[in-house]
């Protein structure tokens, strides 16, 4: 909670109050800043601002006279600048900032601001709630608009119908939105509030919910006139329910004001509202949900309070439009409706789950970008259960919001508590754009989509329009077809849409979009100058034993060396010569025969010689550097090249040289060695690694650091056994982790992430993973 300072107060009082000089915001592109510079100008003032991120928001400004700069910068902070604002976003070190406290030029953050212009309002009116402030007060301004009221307002959301963020009105009321994240809630003193619930959230600020219940109770106590809250949500009804001037609303026959015989459409709710003793008639809300029926009630509280006529309300009502991203229909077609909503918290969440229902579609499904790694941490556990009613959710990375990563609130450890409290099939995307790739190749006709969220995930939207403002869902998926037609395949196996995990050894992943099976050399060429000149990606899988094949699928084209030319093994010009596609056990039981020394170490290890050659295989001190003599490969310009060991740079489980080229064939220098001692060696390594016969996994998952093994470090750390979902850190060696029937690849990498971080808080040590995830 934010303690009042007076003579803070008094100053920004009197430096409001006088609508002198200029005033410049740094962050003026959120929407509670762009709000505000709006409400200053109409003050008198002139206003500047500066952003690090201009946003369409910096265009609506600058349309209504703001000077808008891109950047943060000391220069802006010139001597005719009386007083400068800034948003959560600008920390108080930033060089303006320092720059202003240097020349003596007051500096407020916006949440101390609001409330202080609020006051200079003839009739103020504030609206607060952990869930559904924007849409309550985007309900309220527009039906005192439609009323004839003339508001002035300041609202954290875009609204088409009211103009924007803000604007000022002829009229003596102002109405704002209340914000509580930092505890400038308590700054307020309103003539009348709104509270539509008390959910604990903003851990990054408040010490748990004893603070921030003393927050809202400030708040309430500094009504002077009329509380109008949520009866159904039981903390505003303990907090709120005996102020002197309490005025409550829900669904409840026990509120003042409550709704009954709710009808509820996919686009609409209609309901009779009760007033006291008194039936106000039937009342129509055009968006559908039991939540905006709460946030309705509450904008028809305020509407009595100011002797707005039942009749009035009504028809002012039945035309109020949601604020952007709340229930925002970003394209709505018969072949697919996708919808992009603010929802953060579970309830949020719960409640938009809820609404698109109504809508009946057949499929619903989505993508969550989680807010805060605090909020992540904190509710954790509560997120699976809001997901439910979804057929499939996909997890982006947690958007910091100026946070610094925390332990247990990553998205591995949210998507931890997904796979242990819900059946609900839920998958993880490393970036936003992978997210919607992956959904776009799973839209099927009739689909709803959802994109939820209140960090950037919303980019997303533009990415449907770019993607499928003039294409039908069922003509998304044609790059099988563009491939048969446009590639003369002679040898080539191809298929559209094709399961990848049972082509590795840990037996998880998704789907490649192109699967081939390539039969010759001739095609292989013919694919990869096709995939060059159509820019598809082109990845090869060889035996799939170091390999992670994401959830998500693979773009593109995976393909696979199946010809009799690429798994020959033949001695030539006295070295072994192996085709890529070769297997490695095939390998070592060729040498062994032929009674060459130098392959022992690949006993018991999968896979195939380009995987090998690629990932610089090894085990026992040994490792495929050792013995290469010549890579032949296909090169960027799809032109075969021999590649000496002297050109060839090895790495620890790696090797550079060979990163975007395609591996053909190698030829390697063995000696000869006695068949006895060769045996004995393959006999004592196979024993090894008996323990390992029969279980799926992709072998040592992670590089071992200088001086130091991996195992030893993820056992000191204990996690022998450490599961998610059907993946585990095997308890026989703590480097391998081993799948389970109905494991997912993101069950593997949310152990290998969590473990990495868990490793490097225990030990100080950041873990690197040996096996490749082809995504």
């Amino acid at each position: 909670m934010i303690p009042e300072n007076d003579t803070r107060k008094a100053q920004l009082r009197t430096l409001l109050a006088s609508g002198i000089g200029t005033i410049h915001l740094a962050g003026i592109c959120g929407v509670g800043m762009a709000g505000l510079a709006i409400l200053l100008k109409a003050r008198g003032f002139k206003v500047t601002g500066c952003d690090l991120m201009p946003n369409k928001l910096a265009g609506w400004l600058k349309a209504r006279g703001v000077e808008v700069r891109e950047q943060h910068d000391p220069s802006h902070i010139t001597s005719e600048v009386t007083c400068v604002i800034r948003s959560a976003a600008v920390p108080a070190n930033a060089a303006e900032i320092q720059t202003a406290v240097e020349k003596n030029i007051p500096v407020f953050k916006r949440g101390e601001v609001l409330p202080a212009l609020l006051e200079l309002s003839a009739h103020a009116i504030a609206i607060a709630g952990t869930h559904g402030k924007t849409t309550t007060t985007t309900f309220v301004a527009q039906i005192l608009t439609s009323s004839g009221l003339q508001p002035s307002f300041c609202i954290g959301g875009e609204v088409e119908p009211l103009g924007g963020v803000a604007a000022t009105g002829a009229g003596n009321i102002t109405v704002v939105e209340a914000d509580e994240s930092d505890g400038t809630l308590a700054l307020y003193h309103p003539e009348i509030a709104v509270i539509t619930n008390i959910d604990f959230d903003h851990m990054e600020h408040f010490g748990g919910i004893e603070e921030f219940e003393a927050c809202f109770q400030t708040f309430i106590t500094q009504t002077s006139k009329c509380l109008i809250y949520c009866k159904d949500d039981a903390r505003a009804d303990k907090l709120c329910g005996s102020h002197p001037h309490g005025v409550s609303y829900g669904l409840s026959p026990a509120a003042m004001l409550h709704a009954k015989r709710l009808q509820e459409h996919p686009d609409s709710t209609t309901f009779q509202v009760q007033w006291q003793n008194q039936d106000l008639g039937l009342f129509t809300v055009p968006t559908p949900g039991q939540h905006n029926v709460l946030n309705a009630l509450a904008s028809l509280a305020v509407g009595i309070e100011l002797g707005i006529q039942p009749d009035l309300l009504r028809t002012s009502l039945a035309k109020v439009v949601l604020p952007r991203r709340r229930f925002e229909r970003v394209i709505d077609r018969d072949d697919i409706v996708v919808i992009t909503d603010y929802a953060h918290h579970p309830t949020e969440i719960t409640a938009l789950v809820s609404a698109a229902h109504r809508l009946g579609r057949p499929r619903i499904f989505g993508v969550f970008q989680p807010h805060r790694y605090t909020r992540t941490l904190a509710l954790g556990p509560d997120y699976p259960l809001s997901f439910q009613g979804l057929d499939e959710i996909v997890l982006c990375p947690v958007y910091a919001a100026s946070e610094t990563p925390l332990a247990g609130g990553s998205i591995w450890d949210l998507y931890a508590h997904c796979r242990k409290h819900t059946h609900l099939r839920t998958l993880v995307a490393t970036s936003l754009r992978d997210a919607w790739e992956y959904c776009r190749n799973q839209m099927r006709m009739g689909d709803l989509f959802l994109i939820i969220g209140a960090g950037d995930v919303d980019r997303i939207s533009r990415w449907v329009q770019d993607d499928l403002k003039q294409i039908r869902v069922d003509e998304l998926h044609t790059l099988i077809g563009r491939a048969i037609r446009q590639i003369d395949l002679t040898a080539t196996v191809v298929k559209g849409n094709e399961p990848l995990g049972g082509r590795t050894t840990l037996g998880v992943g998704g789907r490649a979009d192109l699967w081939m099976e390539v039969g010759t050399e001739q095609d292989l060429i013919k694919i990869a100058r096709w995939c060059r000149q159509e820019l598809i990606p082109l990845q090869m899988l060889g035996g799939g034993s170091n390999v992670l094949v994401s959830d998500l699928g693979v773009r593109g084209v995976v393909a696979r060396l199946t010809g009799e030319s690429f798994r020959r093994i033949e001695e030539k010009e006295g070295l072994v010569v192996a085709g890529a596609g070769a297997p490695l056990v095939r390998l070592a039981s060729w040498a062994e025969e032929h009674e060459k020394t130098g392959f022992e170490f690949l006993e018991g290890i999968p896979g195939s010689v380009g995987g090998a050659v690629f990932g610089n295989a090894g085990a026992w001190g040994s490792s495929i550097a050792d013995v290469i003599a010549w890579v032949r490969v296909l090169d960027q310009d799809n032109q075969s090249r021999t590649l000496t060991r002297q050109d060839i740079e090895f790495g620890y489980r790696s090797c550079p040289t060979l990163r975007d080229l395609i591996i053909i064939e190698a030829g390697f220098r063995l000696k000869p060695g006695d068949p006895a001692a060769i045996r004995q060696r393959h006999t004592e390594l196979a024993v090894h690694r008996k323990w390992m016969k029969g279980l799926r996994s992709a072998g040592s998952i992670f590089k071992n650091p200088v001086n130091q093994f991996a195992g030893k470090l993820i056992e000191a750390s204990g996690l022998k056994g450490f599961t998610v979902g059907g993946a585990s850190i095997s308890d026989h060696h703590a480097n391998v982790i081993v799948t389970q029937t109905g494991a997912t690849a993101s069950d593997v990498l949310a152990v290998l992430e969590i473990t990495r971080e868990e490793v490097r808080r225990q030990q100080g040590i950041r873990l690197e993973p040996e096996i490749k995830i082809l995504e």
